[in-house]
């Protein structure tokens, strides 16, 4: 603390923050309203994207994320660590498995699954209305 007593030290917030963990914020239970508003957003875009209203394409700007996956992909170790998330997230990889889009999309259902499991949950929720209206369409 500071001197004045009123105003914590910086290196105790950071102390502090070290201390907490993301996930351990408490995870929406969906059982409200917004995780059905979520189904619902979520199977719209999956239908925008087959409709080809939306692109698959999503762009992540981050120059320690591209240095590891680039690295990765130079020592010929993107495949094995893909392999790795995959075989722990629900799913199938999209395209090559072995490629850096489906390394990073591994880790990023990865990583929402681990920080909301309901956000996961309400998409594995969504994708399953996607596919049965769009059975429905088809007959």
């Amino acid at each position: 603390m500071t001197d004045s007593g009123s105003d914590p030290d910086v290196d105790d917030l950071f102390a502090e923050a070290d201390d907490q963990s993301r996930t351990d914020v408490p995870a929406n239970d969906g059982s409200d309203t917004s995780s059905v508003e979520l189904a619902d957003a979520i199977a719209e875009e999956y239908r925008r994207v087959r409709d080809g209203d939306a692109s698959t394409t999503l762009t992540l700007r981050d120059e320690r994320v591209a240095a590891i996956v680039r690295g990765l992909d130079e020592v010929d170790q993107l495949a094995d660590l893909s392999e790795t998330v995959w075989a722990d997230v629900p799913g199938e990889p999209n395209g090559q498995p072995e490629s850096r889009s489906s390394l990073l999309a591994g880790l990023l259902r990865a990583g929402l699954q681990e920080a909301d499991e309901s956000v996961f949950e309400t998409d594995q929720t969504a994708y399953q209305q996607y596919q049965t209206e769009h059975e429905s369409e088809e007959r």
